[in-house]
């Protein structure tokens, strides 16, 4: 049995804020009434939820205090070591224990129960109202810190809800915004014989595809395009192509080689660290023809009525943003009555199921072939709900944009 250090316990009394004031002869009334315990490593000597009457001191050893979260997972509070002490308002309240603690070591402890201190009350008024007055100023001063952590966190919560609440206002103006972005002339659904129909599904409140078309005499001038990511960032991007796009086409949208060049090198310039695909098309309705130009973008479907399969499109080059001065082409197409020209971006082909498999873009063309076949009028709302079948439970991972002509 280890030797008991009288001047050791009793110094350690003194830093109780309960036996606060107490004289050196009061204390050693009260030291003799704690015995002395060892316990080993995993051993509980509190737990969380009991009822308690004992004050501890560490006598030699070190403890680990935990306490239960909302999910009911034990998050630790820190470790006590030798003359620390723990559980002394226990002395005076009936409440169940706060906090558990555990022995992570060989460790020996002094304990003094509530029943052993009520006898030296009875015979030491003196003392017992010194010490009631203590732990109620004690208990007071817990509770001080509290309401003024709780005023805090009050404050804070409030100053955190009028930020997201701004935060989502400014998402819904955002969104509001990027409406905008998506603009294909309201009322201009077909011009000339043309008809196009389109569905935007941004992954988040707002998105990086965006789409635009722009018409005037026997033209019609569309961009889709995809920025690398989703949500803020990219979004913020597709303001940048939708102000050059707006730009551009009016003053060079006939050359598409000269489009892309400046609309990359604006984009290069801007913001050279986020790249972008897209595709920019020139129907002529006229001459009845499509100019493609490709920048890094996905090939589009094109359906030929009259053969019953898809015309190739062959159009090159690189992303936009990637690199200074790139070099375009363009592939010129015809079109007949009854074609239909389907453009898409990543985020629907690169959807994965619950088994992690892709829907690629041969499944899109499946799919697109088998709606225009089977006489559906809704095709893009065909090709949606094909994707939701395949995805099943699984979140979107990107924005889902497509863009249908119907010739």
């Amino acid at each position: 049995m280890e030797t008991r250090n009288t001047e050791h316990i009793i110094s350690v009394l003194k830093t109780v804020p309960s036996l606060q004031g107490l004289s050196d002869d009061e204390l050693k009334l009260i030291e003799p009434l704690f015995t002395q315990k060892t316990f080993h490593s995993g051993d509980f000597i509190i737990v969380e939820g009991t009822q308690g009457n004992t004050m501890y001191i560490i006598n030699r050893g070190a403890v680990l205090v935990t306490k239960s979260d909302r999910k009911g997972e034990q998050v630790s509070l820190g470790v006590l070591n030798d003359g620390a002490f723990f559980g002394e308002l226990s002395l005076f309240d009936n409440l169940p224990r706060s906090a558990t603690v555990t022995a992570i070591e060989e460790t020996s402890i002094f304990m003094l129960t509530r029943t052993d201190l009520d006898n030296v009350f009875s015979s030491n008024l003196e003392i017992a109202n010194r010490m009631y007055r203590n732990t109620l100023i004690e208990i007071f001063s817990r509770f001080r810190k509290r309401l003024s952590s709780f005023t805090f966190s009050q404050y804070y919560l409030r100053e955190k809800n009028e930020i997201l609440s701004r935060i989502n206002r400014d998402l819904s103006t955002a969104q509001e915004i990027q409406q905008y972005f998506i603009n294909t002339e309201p009322g201009k659904h077909k011009y000339k014989g043309v008809k196009h129909t389109f569905i935007y599904q941004p992954s988040e409140a707002i998105g990086g595809d965006f789409i635009n078309v722009f018409t005037a005499g026997n033209r019609i001038y569309m961009i889709i395009a995809d920025v690398q990511g989703h949500g803020i960032t990219a979004a913020l991007v597709t303001g940048v192509l939708k102000s050059a796009f707006v730009m551009l086409v009016k003053e060079c949208g006939d050359d598409p080689v000269l489009f892309l060049s400046k609309l990359n090198n604006h984009l290069y310039e801007v913001i050279n660290s986020i790249y972008a695909t897209c595709y920019y098309t020139i129907i002529d309705t006229a001459e009845k023809k499509v100019i493609f130009a490709k920048a890094g973008h996905h090939q589009p479907f094109f359906w030929n009525s009259e053969k019953g399969n898809f015309r190739t499109i062959s159009a090159k080059g690189p992303g936009l943003g990637i690199v200074d001065d790139p070099v375009y082409s363009i592939t010129e197409v015809p079109y007949n009555e009854g074609d239909k020209l389907l453009f898409f971006t990543d985020g629907i082909i690169e959807q994965r199921n619950t088994d992690g498999e892709m829907y690629c873009s041969e499944r899109l063309s499946k799919a697109f072939k088998s709606t225009i076949l089977s006489g559906k009028k809704n095709i893009l709302d065909s090709l949606l709900l094909n994707l939701h079948d395949f995805a099943g439970n699984v979140e979107y991972e990107d924005d889902i944009t497509m863009l249908l002509y119907e010739f």
